[in-house]
């Protein structure tokens, strides 16, 4: 961009940052099973962990993400007191 217009093409209109790896429906889903035990899904563990709810994006939904980024959505999304 900045061979094409210079400074201003720097600061443009376009979206920063990596794309979004969840959609909206998917974001959505992993959201109401998140406020969920995980024994409710069928998983031994009581309360929600990076590598569990890891493990369930990648069986249930055919998602990879790493372990810190589920602990932020578990942090992020579980009902108050949970997290």
């Amino acid at each position: 961009l900045y061979q094409e217009k210079g400074c201003s093409g720097l600061r443009g209109d376009h979206d920063p940052g990596r794309p979004a790896k969840l959609s909206e429906s998917e974001l959505e889903k992993i959201v109401r099973d998140v406020r969920k035990s995980p024994r409710e899904l069928g998983y031994k563990e009581e309360r929600w962990r990076g590598c569990v709810l890891a493990k369930h994006l990648r069986e249930t939904f055919d998602i990879s993400l790493g372990e810190r980024q589920c602990q932020r959505l578990i942090k992020q999304y579980s009902p108050p007191g949970d997290a």
